[in-house]
């Protein structure tokens, strides 16, 4: 089997169980998002204040989610066409 071949065939499962993975955690995260909303709605002991700053902080780590994730899928791509034989492109 070529070479070639056999490296593509590893960036390409690499990329499928990241993704699989990413998704997982995101359904996790998500499902704590709301579990949490439930509890700062429920709670006397949360101020609107409170609650702000629990929304810009979800705003921020999703933020830093979404650019990981797109990170990732672009090392992805590089790597993909290094076996290609197009090479790295900067």
């Amino acid at each position: 089997m070529d070479p070639k071949q056999i490296g593509k065939q590893i960036i390409d499962f690499n990329k499928k169980a990241f993704e699989n993975s990413f998704s997982a955690m995101c359904a996790l995260q998500e499902q704590a998002e709301k579990t949490f909303d439930i509890v700062l709605d429920k709670s006397p002991l949360y101020s609107e204040e409170t609650r702000k700053v629990v929304t810009e902080w979800r705003k921020n780590y999703i933020k830093g989610r979404d650019q990981f994730k797109s990170m990732a899928n672009d090392n992805f791509e590089k790597a993909s066409s290094f076996f290609n034989g197009s090479g790295l492109k900067s």
